[in-house]
Order: structure tokens, then sequence, then C-alpha cells
């Protein structure tokens, strides 16, 4: 399931004779995973009760066949998908758990600023003019800009809480990175274990609650 955003629409309500929102900006659309990703159908709104109603008309058999759904980072999808088909595992996507280890990255970024700073960050501040650079990946560095995060290891302690939470971003986009690998159990082991033993011996709350979030 994906969510679209748009632009709402104002029109009049038949029954209140009111003027109003007429078309919600949110729709949820639903495609085949394993297929050609093609759109099997598509509501207006994001709500609980909008997932199954769209379940109901689709075919019983289906709904049974169905084993897996993918959805974003959303507790409302996830409790649709629970009240509609039961058996299913819920999985979100990698690019959402993607995004939200970035979301986390930068939440650290902010509350480091305002802790030694006393205020946001400004354009002259270090953080703020590497504030992108963080969010990039490993492999999309240059050596120079490799070897600069290695020397601010050793630098504040604000340096160290991001340089913390850059590399558990990079130890969960290793452990993503292996499900298009067709790696075994023994391949999986090693980065699944190395993920929430870095966010938990980090002692940092972004990364202690984004790893909380990803086990659920």
């Amino acid at each position: 399931m994906r969510t679209r955003r748009g632009k709402p629409r104002l029109g009049t309500r038949p029954r209140h004779r009111q003027t109003g929102g007429a078309r919600d900006r949110w729709h949820t659309g639903f495609t085949d995973a394993l297929g050609a990703c093609a759109l099997l159908g598509q509501v207006e709104d994001r709500s609980v009760a909008d997932v199954p109603a769209w379940l109901a008309t689709t075919p019983l058999t289906w709904r049974k066949s169905t084993t897996h759904v993918a959805i974003d980072v959303s507790a409302t999808y996830r409790a649709a998908i629970r009240t509609g088909v039961p058996r299913t595992r819920v999985a979100v996507d990698h690019f959402h758990v993607a995004q939200l280890a970035n979301k986390m990255l930068s939440a650290a970024r902010r509350r480091t600023t305002a802790e030694v700073r006393g205020r946001r960050g400004r354009a002259t501040d270090p953080k703020w003019s590497a504030r992108w650079r963080l969010l990039r990946s490993r492999e999309d560095l240059t050596d120079e800009q490799s070897r600069r995060r290695g020397t601010r290891r050793r630098g504040a302690i604000g340096q160290q809480t991001l340089l913390t939470t850059w590399i558990a971003k990079e130890n969960l986009r290793s452990l993503l990175a292996l499900a298009m690998t067709g790696a075994d159990w023994n391949q999986v082991g090693r980065p699944r274990w190395k993920f929430p033993t870095w966010c938990a011996d980090s002692d940092i709350p972004e990364v202690r609650q984004f790893t909380v979030t990803v086990d659920r």
C-alpha cells in the first residue's frame, strides 16, 4: 500500500448544504508487489476503515491467498491490515525504512546543536553545512569526506553523537542491501546482530527509539 498526497478540493455536501472538503488530499493505493507493480485499487483518505472497506470488495480466495503486505511506516495501515487480513505478515518497504533512518539522523543533529549552542543551527555552523553529507551513504562519500568523518570522531561530544548515529544508519542499510542478494540466514545473521547491538550500546535516544520502531 502506498499513500499519494494531492491538493484538497472544496465542494458542497448534499446533505448539509455546506461547503467543505469534497476531496481528501490523501489517497491510498494498492499495488501488486510481486507482479508488475500494477495498481489494483485506490481509495480516498488513509483511515483504518478505508483499507478493510476496499478489501471487502476483493474475492475471498484472493484475500486468503495473500501472505505478505508491504506498507510505509504507518500505524494506521498496520492496524487496517490486522483488521482486514489478520493472517498476513506485514513488512515495511526499504525506502521508508531508510527514510526513517535519515530522519533519525536529522533529529539527532538538531538536538545536539540545541544542546551545544543553545539555539537552532545556522548556515555558519559546521553541522549545518554538513547536514546533507550526513544523509549520504558510505559508498557515495569521497576519501576526503570519509577522512574528515573519522577525524571528527575524536572531536566534540556532538560530533561523536552524529558519527555514532550515522554508523547506525549505515549498519541498517547494509542489512537491507542483503534482501536483494538471495543471502541465506548465515550471511544475514551477523548484520542482523550488528545493527541492534550498535544501537543498544550507543546510548543515544534517537537511535534507541529508531531500533524500537524497526523491531515492531
